[in-house]
Parts: C-alpha cells; sequence; structure tokens
C-alpha cells in the first residue's frame, strides 16, 4: 500500500466531513450581534487562558520551547464542539427548560474565532516565538 496516497485520502475525507459540520452549522446558527460579540469575548478569554495554562503547565513539566509554543498556540475547537451544542436541542426540543439556540448561537463564534486565530495567526506567532528564542541563545 502507498502511504502517501492514504494520507492524502484521510485528509480528503477529514476536509469533507469538516466542511460537511461548518456547512451543517451556517444553515441551522442564527447569529444575532449580541451572541456574537459574547461568542467573540469567551473566544478571547479561551485564548488568554490557554497562554497562561500552557505556560505554566509546561514550566511544570519542563517542556522544551518548541513543545511549549505548540501548546500555547494550538486550539483543538471545532468539529466535536459544534456537535455537543446541539444535544441540548436533542434532549429539549421545544424548548421547555432554556432556549437551546443560544447554545448554538455562542459555539458558533468560539469556534470561528479560534480556528480562524489557529489557522491564520498561529503559524506566524510561533515563528516570531521560536526564532525570538533561537536569538536570545545566540
Amino acid at each position: 500500500m502507498d502511504k502517501r496516497r492514504i494520507v492524502e485520502f484521510n485528509e480528503e475525507i477529514s476536509f469533507l466531513l469538516k466542511s460537511y459540520y461548518f456547512l451543517y452549522m451556517g444553515l441551522i446558527v442564527k447569529p444575532s450581534h449580541r451572541y456574537l460579540t459574547i461568542g467573540f469575548g469567551v473566544a478571547i478569554y479561551l485564548l488568554v487562558v490557554r497562554y497562561a495554562v500552557a505556560t505554566g503547565v509546561g514550566r511544570l513539566m519542563k517542556f522544551s520551547r518548541e513543545e511549549m509554543v505548540i501548546s500555547r498556540l494550538s486550539f483543538p475547537l471545532g468539529t466535536s464542539t459544534i456537535v455537543m451544542s446541539q444535544l441540548p436541542r436533542l434532549y429539549d426540543p421545544q424548548g421547555i427548560v432554556i432556549n437551546t439556540q443560544i447554545y448554538t448561537s455562542l459555539i458558533f463564534p468560539v469556534v470561528l474565532a479560534t480556528v480562524v486565530f489557529t489557522a491564520m495567526s498561529g503559524p506566524t506567532l510561533a515563528k516570531k516565538e521560536l526564532s525570538k528564542r533561537q536569538n536570545q541563545r545566540e
């Protein structure tokens, strides 16, 4: 078996599934300015907390510089979070206990912001951080 072809096939299937989830989210989300603002605020909070926790744990566990940078800048939020945001709707379809649309409306901007940050800013920040550390050694 050709390992490269298996990896390519796996990447294509993964892309297809992620595209399906984000398309599905686009169909069910009803964004409002209030929920977008709160969601982006939560995303910023998650970025700050992740950075602080990864730094603290990295120091305790004596991570290398590369491991520290990767753990600070990787945010595994995405399709599983989107799926989990649908559980209140499944268990309370009439919205008797709480408005189930709140979960989806809040999760969408959080996932969107963290995915965009990880894809766009993460590599640039990681490169700067690693080059800064390398320049300090010299």
